[in-house]
């Protein structure tokens, strides 16, 4: 299956529950796919973001390279809500993602952010 065809036939809208789904990996959590996002978008060289990761610099490039495929993940990665724990292997069925990334009180769901080594 190539990237961003999310095993779905073209004529059906991709929720972006299904476009989310693609990505959950359960070595991988939405803090670590944030950070490496955020970080990658600043300059920060994939060896760098590695060893701050404790991965390998191929390992997180690859990583890097399959967000990249999904259209406005880091909003995605918000709404999903940002937690080191690592993600499932798939979404229940009558899963949802927030409308926005903002919490009841209209508050920005902040970002899990790793300390500099």
């Amino acid at each position: 299956m190539k990237p961003g065809s999310y095993g779905l036939s073209p004529d059906k809208p991709v929720s972006d529950e299904d476009r989310f789904a693609e990505l959950l990996n359960p070595l991988w959590s939405s803090a670590d796919d944030y950070y490496l996002l955020t970080e990658r978008a600043q300059g920060k060289r994939f060896a760098i973001i590695a060893g701050e990761l404790e991965r390998n610099r191929i390992t997180v490039e690859r990583r890097w390279q399959r967000l990249q495929a999904v259209d406005d993940i880091e909003d995605l990665l918000l709404r999903y809500g940002l937690s080191d724990m690592r993600y499932c292997r798939s979404l229940p069925e009558d899963y949802r993602l927030p409308s926005d990334p903002f919490d009841a009180k209209g508050r920005r769901f902040s970002p899990v952010r790793r300390p500099s080594p």
